[in-house]
């Protein structure tokens, strides 16, 4: 019975965090739902591997161990890169963010004689380990250029380097925002700041119990399930209100990015700057006539509308929510709905082709497709969950 736990509990949460880092990859918005998306792959592999890597189960399936040991280096650069670009939507990636990346590519590297060696080698190693119930005592490590001890300190310090990082970044973000903003963005802020206190107690209570002789080292630790917790209250949040995706709410924002120390080379910074003082004026625009209700605009009506060129549209619009024009726009339409839906009554009563006639869709046909392309899932699964 506690074997069909245990696979129950490893096998069907890596294959929902699968799901859920599978759909934040594919879904069609800004940059960092990428980002949170491989975070969630990362941890699936990450829960999949512990499974062979716990207690007896790695001499059964020595061929499993280490497999996961490059990719913990993923988790915290991940999530300080989600919170970056989530922060900054017109963020662009950069060739020295490659350096985040930079300690899995070195274990992973440093591990490949190791994962060519044979099983024998393995066994004899694996069972050293679990003699001593310490990867601190082997006196001659067979593989690798730097003792398992050592990276077990790199990444405690990775860990809470990226936890403190990614707490002082959200600190200074906010920090000078007016109350309006603030209170305009307030859910965003709660899901940032509770994940972020998670990360930074977990690394806390990782780093403190990692070095205690008793801790068996091939288990699962409560640690290791605060960790999870962590994505899991992402996932809570974004079940909740799914529009955090979007990012922040740029409507009364002032945006400066030349005086806010993100390193942009000049001409950079300033297109990206023009780019969303566009944007801002596209948005009103909208947002003063709903104009994206019309079935018929066009970028071209846009264009017209608000004495910016088409270009200039697509520009902007690609640069800021990383979305193409028709994308932009039923996206505007879908978050009326949804708005519409939680303030009027009337709305919860209509039907699905009511609604897409209402807002500019042309068709049911046309509403479903579109939602379920932005959205992942279909209309009234959607609704359903948020209701």
């Amino acid at each position: 019975m506690n074997e069909f736990l245990s696979i129950y509990f490893y096998f069907v949460l890596s294959l929902l965090f699968f799901i859920i880092g599978a759909n934040l990859c594919f879904k069609k918005g800004i940059v960092a739902t990428k980002y949170l998306g491989a975070q969630y792959l990362v941890l699936t592999w990450l829960i999949f591997v512990a499974y062979f890597t716990i207690d007896a189960r790695m001499l059964e399936y020595p061929h499993f161990f280490r497999l996961s040991s490059p990719f913990v280096y993923l988790l915290t650069p991940l999530a300080f890169l989600f919170q970056e670009f989530l922060l900054n939507p017109a963020r662009r990636f950069r060739k020295w963010d490659l350096l985040h990346f930079l300690p899995f590519a070195l274990n992973f590297v440093e591990l490949i004689p190791f994962y060519f060696s044979s099983s024998e080698f393995k066994l004899a190693y694996i069972q050293e380990v679990l003699r001593q119930n310490s990867l601190h005592k082997i006196a001659n490590n067979p593989y690798g250029w730097i003792s398992m001890q050592s990276h077990q300190i790199l990444r405690s310090i990775q860990f809470l380097g990226y936890s403190l990082a990614i707490i002082i970044r959200l600190w200074v973000f906010f920090k000078d925002k007016s109350a309006q903003f603030i209170q305009v963005n307030r859910l965003f802020f709660y899901w940032l700041t509770t994940s972020a206190a998670f990360k930074l107690f977990s690394v806390l209570a990782t780093i403190y119990l990692s070095f205690f002789p008793y801790m068996k080292l091939f288990s699962f630790h409560w640690v290791d399930m605060l960790k999870i917790l962590d994505f899991i209250v992402v996932a809570v949040f974004l079940l909740i209100n799914p529009r955090l995706l979007d990012g922040i709410i740029l409507k009364d924002m002032v945006v400066n990015h030349l005086n806010r120390g993100d390193h942009f080379e000049e001409t950079e910074a300033k297109k990206i700057e023009s780019d969303l003082q566009l944007f801002t004026k596209i948005e009103t625009n909208l947002y003063e006539n709903q104009g994206f209700l019309q079935e018929d605009i066009t970028l071209q009506t846009l264009s017209e509308a608000t004495d910016i060129p088409p270009r200039k549209i697509s520009a902007a619009l690609k640069q800021v929510k990383n979305l193409s024009f028709p994308d932009y726009i039923n996206s505007l339409r879908i978050q009326y709905i949804e708005e519409k839906i939680a303030s009027d009554p009337l709305w919860s009563k209509y039907t699905f082709e009511a609604m897409a006639f209402e807002c500019g869709f042309g068709s049911r046909s046309n509403f479903y497709q579109v939602f379920k392309r932005l959205k992942g899932v279909s209309p009234k699964t959607y609704f359903e969950n948020l209701s």
